[in-house]
């Protein structure tokens, strides 16, 4: 993952997860720890490019520990490419993150036609410069709000496999701590899967205690800790994309990477 996103950490109350992916079928998982998923992906092509879209409605169930108190919370998250309305919003969160040394788009320029064109050439892989691989750039939306972005991977070059991974995602700072983050997650690593990538290489820093939490929740097992030149040494951690059910375009995620 890229260095300083999603501290996203978990809460101290107990929490019950029930989460729906859709995406043009329907399919159920459910885990007899903290969430239940059902999962359906759905296509649309657009100029000769295939984009997926995934819509995620989440439940939390917030218990306080004595027992007495408990509340809903529902949310809908969804990846998608960025738009041309998008501009200001995503504008808004990088000059956001800059302050925190992050740089959330990662194609810039002053034109937001050519942003956009960017976005599409590298998910189709085609007219890459140096050092870049095929990826789908995707903003998170809940409720019509953008709260974050993934970068989806699927190569990696000496400096991803060393620093970067498969999955770079963000959550801007006025949405962390509700859940985001592991969400932005599962679906990113649910698109490797379907690329078939089977081992997905996850990063962050060793200190971002949020970011640690959120990629062992999705089954991340420490590879290693390494010095890559950088203040802070990267924690490396390899995730089995197995654990994400790919059949026939039905997405969804199994036990092991739902256990929280």
């Amino acid at each position: 993952m890229d260095s300083a996103n999603c501290r996203d950490v978990a809460a101290s109350t107990r929490a019950v997860v029930s989460t729906r992916t859709v995406v043009s079928t329907r399919t159920v998982a459910s885990t007899r720890t903290v969430a239940s998923t059902r999962t359906v992906p759905s296509t649309r092509t657009v100029a000769s490019t295939r984009v997926v879209t995934t819509r995620v409605v989440t439940s939390w169930r917030f218990t306080k520990p004595s027992g007495s108190t408990t509340s809903i919370l529902r949310m809908t998250l969804e990846l998608r490419p960025p738009r041309h309305e998008d501009e200001t919003a995503l504008r808004g969160i990088h000059a956001q993150m800059l302050e925190e040394n992050f740089e959330f788009l990662l194609a810039e320029g002053e034109d937001w036609g050519a942003v956009l064109e960017q976005v599409t050439r590298e998910s189709r892989g085609v007219d890459l410069p140096p050092g870049r691989v095929r990826a789908d750039f995707l903003v998170a939306e809940v409720d019509g709000v953008i709260v974050g972005r993934t970068s989806i991977r699927y190569a990696l070059t000496d400096f991803l496999r060393e620093v970067g991974g498969h999955v770079g995602y963000a959550v801007a700072p006025p949405f962390r701590r509700r859940g985001h983050a592991t969400e932005i997650l599962r679906q990113s690593l649910a698109h490797l899967a379907q690329a078939g990538v089977e081992r997905a290489l996850v990063t962050c820093d060793d200190d971002n205690l949020g970011s640690i939490r959120t990629i062992e929740r999705c089954g991340g097992v420490l590879e290693d800790v390494r010095n890559a030149g950088a203040d802070v040494p990267k924690r490396r951690y390899r995730i089995d994309t197995g654990g994400f059910i790919v059949m026939d375009g039905i997405r969804g995620s199994s036990d092991p990477v739902l256990r929280g």
